[in-house]
């Protein structure tokens, strides 16, 4: 379902230098974001059974459904020279 997002985002990421635009904006739906954030590999069915009732969830599952104004920000960052992928869902790194 988010394959063609991650392609996308991932052709965007290479091709940073040939470009002018230092920016994208999406604009998705509830349900398009939990299938991000599966793609993610964020959340599972396997993690918010794992942690439900818990009253902090493992770091990398995301157990609540994504509500009105949600956000999924993802930043390509350098340091020392290397590349990698910043991600914050919520406001939570």
């Amino acid at each position: 379902m988010s394959t063609k997002f991650f392609q996308e985002l991932e052709n965007n990421m290479k091709n940073r230098q040939s470009t002018t635009k230092k920016f994208y904006l999406y604009s998705a739906h509830d349900t398009t974001i939990a299938g991000f954030l599966g793609g993610f590999k964020l959340t599972s069915t396997e993690c918010i059974f794992d942690n439900f009732g818990k009253d902090k969830p493992d770091k990398n599952c995301i157990i609540e459904y994504p509500g009105f104004a949600s956000n999924l920000i993802i930043e390509l960052r350098e340091k020392d020279s290397e590349l990698f992928v910043y991600m914050k869902y919520n406001g939570t790194d």
